[in-house]
């Protein structure tokens, strides 16, 4: 697994090659830096346990494409008018192949990276490229994925939410789930 790093004028961050994950991203604004995105605890654990964990798991930060998003097959106890009208799965893996497995480096940009991944040949999508770049004068980024296939992609992105308490800080984290076309 490789880290990839990027910088802009209002910011850097860092694109792991395990499902061409982001995270962590800091932002420069006017008064202070911010970092928005999760990056979960248990990323640099090893030992067996973690080494079984699906891709999606053992290093899960920021930002992910999910091609297909998705389960491997329905779950047993859904009402019959919710199971699929013929199970067909597409993919064995939580959330597709991209969000387990390691992507490419393509190529450095200004401000941004280009990274893409080759699917199984028996797979309906044969591959998938995402650019993320940040926007030259603000602490925002631009996030655009391509597959070869026609299809929606879906982006999830996991941030940090600080709530204040009298005199501790927690940190909970919000999924959103989300489309990017």
């Amino acid at each position: 697994m490789d880290l990839h790093s990027f910088k802009w004028d209002c910011g850097h961050g860092e694109v792991q090659s395990l499902g061409a994950m982001l995270g962590p991203v800091h932002f420069r604004l006017a008064d202070r830096e911010i970092q928005p995105f999760a990056v979960m605890p248990w990323g640099n654990d090893t030992g067996p346990e973690h080494a079984e964990l699906p891709g999606i798991l053992r290093r899960t930060r920021g930002e992910w494409p999910c091609v297909p998003f998705g389960a491997p097959t329905a779950p047993d106890n859904l009402p019959d008018q919710w199971m699929p009208p013929a199970p067909a799965p597409v993919d064995d893996e939580f959330h597709g192949f991209s969000a387990n497995n390691d992507w490419q480096l393509m190529a450095e940009i200004a401000g941004g990276l280009r990274l893409g991944i080759e699917y199984p040949p028996d797979h309906p999508i044969s591959r998938l490229e995402r650019v993320i770049q940040g926007v030259v004068g603000q602490p925002a980024l631009k996030s655009k994925p391509a597959a070869t296939s026609h299809c929606r992609l879906p982006c999830i992105p996991v941030f940090r939410c600080r709530k204040q308490r009298a005199k501790q800080q927690s940190t909970r984290v919000l999924i959103l789930d989300g489309f990017c076309q």
